[in-house]
């Protein structure tokens, strides 16, 4: 049993890998954290194996920047309910784009360290 978040990245080509659709394993995702207004990075699991000693993590920035007036109204909190959402079907795919608001953009994607 797999459950996947799509992220949605076609718009744009930011990031390393351009734009496009990912799908991030959800049962490998370990956190997830806001690193700045425009940017969340999602750690994931053994994410370290590439260069040992050194975390990596899913870097995903986005536009608008968010305000944190409301934690509930933040990247961090869409990614966690699209999450919550997923059911525990075999290969369940849960698109983000259905949890952010109108006007809110995927505008790159990266691995970071």
């Amino acid at each position: 049993m797999a459950r996947f978040l799509e992220i949605d990245n076609l718009g744009t080509a930011g990031g390393s890998y351009g734009a496009g659709f990912y799908l991030i394993n959800i049962d490998k995702i370990t956190a997830i954290h806001p690193e700045s207004t425009t940017q969340v990075w999602i750690n994931y699991a053994n994410s370290s194996a590439l260069n040992v000693g050194t975390t990596q993590y899913i870097q995903m920035d986005f536009d608008p920047a968010n305000t944190y007036s409301n934690l509930n109204d933040s990247m961090t909190a869409w990614v966690v309910n699209a999450i919550e959402t997923t059911s525990n079907s075999l290969n369940a795919v849960v698109r983000l784009k259905d949890f952010l608001p109108e006007g809110v953009t995927i505008t790159g994607i990266q691995i970071a360290s």
